[in-house]
């Protein structure tokens, strides 16, 4: 099978998801009774001081909660990202993964749907469950408001960086499209190459190279500034159509490394790499 069919690839997804149903409905009722405990919990603590109002209080501590969860969220889907293989390296999940009738393409694109669609989905409904408990259960025990945080969650994390008074900017936008592209293949790369510790080892080198680039071109080029949103201005350097095909690049590296090691990939691999 070396043409990639749509519908093995559906019939591959739905048994992936069937034979990890169980682990991912723990998790996502699991991590919603979580965040309804917590913010339940945190919440009772707040409201228990009578020193500003309690409606006041009650809508601050939601809104400061927004910043928390929204991090939580990217950070729980880059370690899924980072553990695109983790469900097949055992040798009786490998071996069932392996043999199902579709081709390479259409099993490797079945892992990429579950760690960039389905897992952090799963992360997303968790946090809105939760919140959505503490949102209709809180107003029974104190005169408080019907609040959520996923709204301005969902805000957080769609920020408008690429918009002004001056107007809309494409360069801004495809460059913050490709840099997130950039970051989700370095650890699906990551976690292709790693079997153990990806997330630590991808997130330290990420951490390492930004910080050298970014003072070397300091350094280099002082006064040189690539994007900026200053005051609802936008401002952008030619020299980001560089930086974007740069990104491009490796970004598509990255995708084509993981897929070639996912080819290699057998029922019983090396122990800290499946290179």
């Amino acid at each position: 099978m070396q043409k990639f069919s749509f519908k093995r690839y559906l019939k591959a997804l739905c048994w992936y998801l069937q034979y990890n149903r169980n682990r991912l409905l723990m998790w996502t009722l699991g991590s919603a009774l979580c965040v309804f405990a917590g913010q339940l919990f945190m919440a009772w603590i707040m409201l228990s001081s009578d020193t500003v109002s309690a409606a006041f209080q009650y809508h601050h501590f939601v809104y400061n909660t927004t910043f928390f969860f929204a991090i939580l969220l990217v950070l729980i889907s880059l370690i899924g990202f980072a553990s695109l293989f983790e469900r097949i390296l055992k040798k009786q999940r490998a071996a069932a993964f392996l043999m199902l009738p579709a081709s390479n393409a259409e099993k490797y694109a079945v892992l990429m749907t579950y760690v960039t669609v389905v897992w952090p989905l799963c992360v997303f409904l968790a946090i809105a469950m939760g919140d959505t408990l503490r949102m209709l259960t809180e107003p029974l025990l104190k005169e408080v408001g019907y609040v959520s945080c996923v709204p301005r969650m969902i805000q957080f994390l769609t920020p408008d960086v690429f918009t002004g008074r001056n107007g809309f900017s494409l360069v801004a936008f495809i460059f913050t499209v490709v840099a997130l592209v950039w970051v989700h293949s370095m650890y699906i790369a990551g976690g292709s190459v790693f079997r153990k510790h990806a997330f630590v080892i991808v997130t330290v080198a990420q951490g390492v190279l930004i910080s050298a680039v970014a003072y070397l071109w300091h350094l280099l080029f002082p006064r040189l500034t690539l994007m900026s949103n200053i005051n609802g201005e936008v401002s952008v350097n030619p020299c980001l159509w560089l930086i974007i095909l740069i990104l491009a690049a490796w970004a598509f590296y990255n995708y084509r490394l993981s897929y070639r090691v996912f080819k290699k990939l057998q029922v019983i691999n090396h122990q800290l790499t499946n290179l």
